[in-house]
Formats: C-alpha cells, sequence, structure tokens
C-alpha cells in the first residue's frame, strides 16, 4: 500500500500512472492512496483499477485535515479486509503519520521514503516545516525501514542515529538515458536553462539578481525557466523591476522530451537550490551533455562532483556570478564540462529500468 499526494497518477498517459504499473508488476495487489482535496478541478479524481492488481483510491476530502483522516479511513478498510499488505509513505511527514497509524493499528510494517533534505539548515522556513522537522524525527526512528534518494540524507540521518544502519537503504530516482543528437551545440548568444517548481527553496531570485549582473559582461546572454508553482507571479514581477523581462522567459511546465531537447541546446543548466532530496534534472542535464552550474544542494557533489559540475556554496550571489562569468567566456570549458557530467552521470547512475524496479522490491520487502 503506498500513501502519495501526487494526482497525476490519474492522468492517462502521466509518468507516475506508468510507474504504478510497474511497482504493480512486483506484487500480488498495489492499492494506492491519494490524498486530494474535492475541488472542482478535481472532479475527475475517482478510484480507478489501472491495472489488473493496481487500484487508485482518491481521498477527495473538504479540507486539507481531512485527508489525513480520510486516508487514514480508506487504508483501514483496505487492511482490514486483506493481509500481506506493506505499508509506504512517500515521506516521513503527514504521509508518513498516516502510514503509522496504519502499521500500527494492523501490525502490518512500515516503510518510510524520504525524498528531501529535512536535515538542512533552509528546510526549516515556516511553521509548517518545523512540524514537518518533528514529525520526521518522531517517525523514522519508528519505521521498519527508510529509503532515501541520496547518500547526503543517509548520512545525516545516521550522524543524529535516527535510523539503523540494517533499516536505512540508498535508491537514488530512476532517470532514463536519453541518447545524445549528433549535432554539437550551436553558437549564437549565452543560453542559460533553469528547470524547477516555482518554490520559495528554489531561490530563484538569486538566480535573477545574478542574471542581471552577468549581463554586463554578456550582453546577449539568455534565461529561460522551466517551471510552475506558488512563486511564478513574484518572480514575474521581480523579473519586470529588475528589467529583465526581455532577457527572461517564463516557459510553465513542459514535457520529459521538450524539457530533454531545451536541454540539449542550452549552453549552462542552472541550479540555485538551497535544498534538495536527489535533483534529477541535474541528472537528465548532465545526460544532454550541458555544462551545469549548481549550489552545493542534492547531489551536487555526490553523483556530479566538482569535476563534473560548477558548484558553489548555497546563497552566495558573489560565487554564482563568478561562475556564470567564467562559463559565459569559455566555450570550450563549457563543452568540456558538459561532456564530463555526461561520462559521470553515465557511469554513477541506474539507469537500467529491470535493476531499478528490482531495487526498489528490495528495498521494501527488506521491512519485512
Amino acid at each position: 500500500m503506498l500513501l502519495s499526494t501526487d494526482r497525476l497518477v490519474f492522468e492517462e498517459g502521466s509518468a507516475t500512472r506508468a510507474r504504478m504499473r510497474e511497482y504493480g508488476g512486483l506484487f500480488d495487489e498495489l492499492a494506492v492512496i491519494v490524498l486530494s482535496q474535492r475541488e472542482e478541478r478535481e472532479e475527475r479524481l475517482e478510484s480507478a483499477r489501472i491495472a489488473e492488481n493496481v487500484t487508485l483510491y482518491p481521498t477527495r476530502s473538504r479540507t486539507k485535515a481531512g485527508m489525513l483522516w480520510d486516508a487514514f479511513s480508506i487504508g483501514s478498510n483496505i487492511l482490514a479486509s486483506r493481509h500481506g499488505f506493506t505499508v509506504s509513505a512517500q515521506d516521513p511527514f503527514f504521509t508518513g503519520f498516516i502510514g503509522y497509524l496504519l502499521a500500527r493499528r494492523f501490525r502490518v510494517p512500515l516503510q518510510l521514503q524520504v525524498h528531501t533534505d529535512f536535515l538542512s539548515p533552509y528546510f526549516l522556513r515556516s511553521p509548517r516545516s518545523l512540524v514537518e522537522r518533528i514529525l520526521a524525527e518522531l517517525l523514522l526512528p519508528r519505521a521498519s525501514c527508510v529509503r532515501v534518494v541520496s547518500e547526503r540524507i543517509r548520512n545525516g540521518l545516521l550522524s543524529r542515529a535516527m535510523v539503523a544502519p540494517s533499516r536505512l537503504s540508498v535508491l537514488p530516482i530512476f532517470t532514463r538515458e536519453v541518447s545524445l543528437p549528433s549535432q554539437g551545440r550551436g553558437g549564437g548568444p549565452l543560453r542559460i536553462l533553469m528547470a524547477s517548481r516555482l518554490e520559495a527553496e528554489k531561490d530563484i531570485p538569486l538566480a535573477l539578481k545574478a542574471f542581471r549582473d552577468l549581463l554586463r559582461t554578456a550582453p546577449g546572454a539568455r534565461l529561460s525557466i522551466v517551471g510552475d508553482g506558488r512563486e511564478r507571479a513574484s518572480l514575474e514581477r521581480l523579473t519586470e523591476k529588475l528589467g529583465l523581462s526581455h532577457r527572461v522567459s517564463f516557459l510553465g511546465w513542459q514535457s520529459g522530451e521538450d524539457l530533454f531537447s531545451s536541454m540539449q541546446e542550452a549552453d549552462i543548466f542552472l541550479s540555485t537550490s538551497r535544498f534538495e532530496g536527489y535533483n534529477r534534472t541535474l541528472i537528465e542535464a548532465a545526460f544532454a551533455g550541458c555544462a551545469i552550474l549548481s549550489t552545493d544542494a542534492g547531489i551536487a557533489g555526490e553523483i556530479l562532483t566538482k569535476e563534473e559540475a560548477v558548484i558553489i556554496p548555497v546563497g552566495d550571489r558573489q560565487a554564482l556570478l563568478y561562475a556564470l562569468e567564467r562559463l559565459a567566456s569559455d566555450a570550450p570549458y563549457r563543452l568540456a564540462l558538459g561532456a564530463k557530467a555526461r561520462a559521470a552521470a553515465l557511469a554513477r547512475c541506474l539507469t537500467d529500468k529491470q535493476s531499478y524496479l528490482k531495487q526498489w522490491k528490495h528495498a521494501l520487502e527488506s521491512c519485512q
């Protein structure tokens, strides 16, 4: 049984839905409970069987608080009538709390997944994040097993003795390798690409201010930002205030193929996150052979070391500007860095889907 908040699973053709079908092929039965609110735009969210043994259960709750109770109720009905389930929660926060209650009531194993670095000092940015941090510290020691997506998170949990090493597994997010086109990157103005949720922790204002300074030495440069989120309107206002509207484009969400094409055309892939869990876009950009400039968050410095990417301290605007200026002025350096990033990703990332699914199943079965 999976507890999730990813509503994309209800969209036919989405990567999330395809992934649930693949997970279902590993087990006799897979029940996916999706915490969701009963909003007009989500009227399509109905219980559905998307494979012979995979069933989706949206909570379609009236309130955010109601999602927790409804998820618990749906999970209780499933576990009361069937046996042999393991409960897996997508995070050690609110879905983890429901998972813990279900696992304790029905005496079944509990797996908690950790996809974000909640131990980062930059994580504590709001009352909600403080509650999430407290929940994680309470729940992780009580889980049957824990899956994390990076060595950075694993080392943080071990250093605080939150989880015993025997109950902890590292399984990064699967990233499909895509072949490079035969033609190389063309000339023309410098093209910088960002791709992320437009949320506060991504610190995109830092990128905009550094980009404004970069235009003094690279006046033809352009910055494209792929993604959407709660910060989009404020970021567009900041862009206009900085006088960058003619140089910065907000492109919204792009499909996987469209995003990869954008990465293949970009000269620099930029990430200014304050904290990350994994940051799959860095690996996708590496497969595209793009020169990568990132803050020291997620897998930056782990899968992509300072030999294969430019890695700067979190929030350091001066270091960011210096790195951008060097990359902008030295095309051979950019191309060499992109080639090193691609080689590193190919050597260190799990790109075989069957091997990944085998490890995913093993991580879950280790709870029993």
